[in-house]
């Protein structure tokens, strides 16, 4: 993050890159005894395996104007890039979707 203020302004660009790895399941469940217990610790392994990892850069941008001493306005851009498919966006089926997404915000806060 990089920031800037001129006069009652203050500006700021962000890039970030968000990651996360496959969780490791710890299978105790005892195989061979049972096949009702293969098929639950085969579930059970299946279930960790089908689990997507997410990759997401993100890039933002933004100003806040003080407009008094105890109120600010603000505005800001975020630009979302998936790459690669993961669970952070929710897909519809039958509906294209190039894993980009751009997130606009505006608020008036009160400070105190």
């Amino acid at each position: 993050t990089v920031g800037r203020s001129w006069r009652a302004l203050q500006f700021h660009l962000t890039y970030g890159r968000s990651s996360s790895d496959r969780p490791q399941g710890v299978n105790e469940i005892p195989v061979g005894l049972d096949p009702g217990l293969d098929a639950l610790a085969g579930g059970y392994d299946l279930v960790f395996s089908e689990i997507l990892l997410d990759e997401i850069d993100y890039q933002t941008a933004g100003v806040r104007w003080d407009v008094q001493s105890n109120l600010a306005l603000k505005a800001e851009m975020t630009r979302i890039n998936e790459r690669t498919p993961s669970r952070f966006f929710e897909r519809q089926a039958g509906q294209p979707f190039d894993g980009e997404l751009f997130l606009y915000q505006v608020a008036l806060e009160w400070l105190f």
